[in-house]
């Protein structure tokens, strides 16, 4: 049974961005899936082509997710369809990230590191952002954004994500 433009998008939230199951990455997105803002993290999820992310990068970010000292959580606070085609929706996150404690980096100052993907990713902590706590950083995720939806799947995205 096919599913409609809305329920294709809280499926990719509910078992996607929260369970992990890569599995229904393929029956939910179109095999030529673009995602035209694309969420990068260097070293770890870059898109192949400037502004053009893929199947591939949805799955490099949940298996970011999955990864142990990774605990976010996303909830959809609104979605809704527009036209025969296009949902909008607005998706918050909120977790912990597992991280090591402060060090002095010679480029970059003082910075905390977040092994992920088997790569090491670099961070610093904003003044009053970012709230380090023990050994885990608070983090908040949010986007609004649009997804192109054909023949059951989603084929398109557009929606920029600012993560704090």
């Amino acid at each position: 049974m096919a599913l409609g433009g809305s329920d294709l998008v809280v499926t990719f939230v509910d078992d996607v961005l929260n369970r992990q199951d890569l599995g229904v990455i393929q029956e939910i997105f179109s095999p030529d899936f673009c995602d035209f803002d694309p969420l990068i993290v260097p070293g770890v999820i870059e898109p192949a082509q400037p502004r053009r992310g893929s199947i591939e990068d949805i799955q490099k970010f949940v298996g970011v997710l999955a990864q142990p000292g990774v605990d976010i959580r996303f909830a959809l606070e609104e979605i809704f369809e527009g036209g025969p085609d296009r949902i909008a929706y607005r998706l918050f996150g909120e977790g912990l990230l597992s991280v090591d404690q402060a060090v002095q980096h010679q480029e970059l100052g003082p910075v905390r590191r977040l092994g992920v993907g088997g790569t090491d990713v670099w961070f610093r902590t904003r003044e009053g952002g970012g709230t380090v706590v023990a050994d885990s950083i608070h983090v908040s995720y949010q986007c609004v954004g649009i997804f192109r939806a054909r023949e059951g799947r989603l084929q398109m995205r557009w929606g920029r994500a600012r993560i704090e």
